[in-house]
């Protein structure tokens, strides 16, 4: 069974647990203003824009104050494919809050003749989470054997070794999806602290001629299970998006996660 650029040959399980929130929230109001859609964007590119802004505003609002901008441009990084330069900036690392929830109440759209332009005015409210943790520099792990670069129905494997006793849990983000590739049905999720465990059950797929993917895998000291999955075209749970990859992610406490995100390149026999 593929899925776009990653192959899997079991039955994934349907998750049933949801994470539990182990912080207080706070909540916070938002309005953007005219903006301006000027004439080299679409007013859907322009609604994402202001959504990013937003989410930024409220985490200043909340006193979250590092890594702002990298925050925001979560929202817009699969259609703009900079999702690399939010993980290289060690964004995962620095940031000390999330967006635990967010709500558009009201549009509002038309032409402004003072400005001079066709505008779009959003309100919203959000729930800013702010950690009480900083990331434990005691739970890492090394992962071996990933490539840079594959070939079409190339078998992917590699091996992942925690620091300490952990649970995995691994995503795949194409350039126009995004996919759980694991836990699959049968398998354990925990990794003991200091064994190998060995992952073979992928593949390299493309219909291509050349494309980018990434492999995300997550460690967490407690068992978290991933639930927002839908049935692919095969009836298996497997498609998502970076935006609930993102939404799961963040809102683990820092000490109890860490990630390791991989680029691979895959084209075409």
């Amino acid at each position: 069974m593929f899925i776009k650029t990653i192959k899997l040959k079991s039955t994934l399980l349907i998750l049933t647990l949801a994470i539990s929130a182990t912080c207080s929230a706070q909540n916070v109001k938002l309005n953007s203003g005219r903006i301006c859609i000027s004439n080299d964007k679409s007013f859907d590119y322009t609604y994402e824009e202001v959504i990013a802004d937003l989410k930024g505003t409220a985490l200043r609002k909340a006193g979250v104050k590092e890594r702002i901008m990298e925050f925001a441009n979560l929202t817009i990084t699969e259609k703009e494919q900079e999702i690399r330069e939010v993980f290289y900036s060690n964004f995962l690392s620095t940031i000390n809050g999330t967006i635990k929830n967010f709500q558009v109440t009201d549009v509002k759209r038309g032409y402004d003749e003072e400005l001079d332009c066709y505008f779009l005015d959003l309100s919203a409210k959000a729930k800013v989470k702010k950690y009480k943790t900083k990331t434990d520099p005691k739970f890492q792990f090394t992962v071996l054997g990933i490539k840079n670069g594959y070939k079409n129905n190339e078998g992917i494997q590699f091996t992942v070794e925690p620091y300490l006793d952990a649970f995995v849990t691994i995503f795949y983000i194409g350039e126009k999806e995004a996919s759980r590739i694991y836990p699959f049905e049968g398998n354990d999720s925990f990794i003991p602290m200091g064994s190998q465990k060995i992952f073979n059950q992928f593949g390299a797929y493309t219909d291509q001629i050349a494309e980018t993917g990434r492999i995300l895998i997550v460690l967490t000291k407690e068992k978290i299970p991933f639930v927002c999955s839908e049935e692919d075209e095969s009836g298996f749970y497997t498609v998502t998006s970076i935006d609930e990859i993102f939404n799961w992610l963040l809102l683990i406490e820092p000490d109890q996660r860490t990630q390791s995100y991989h680029e691979i390149g895959i084209v075409a026999d």
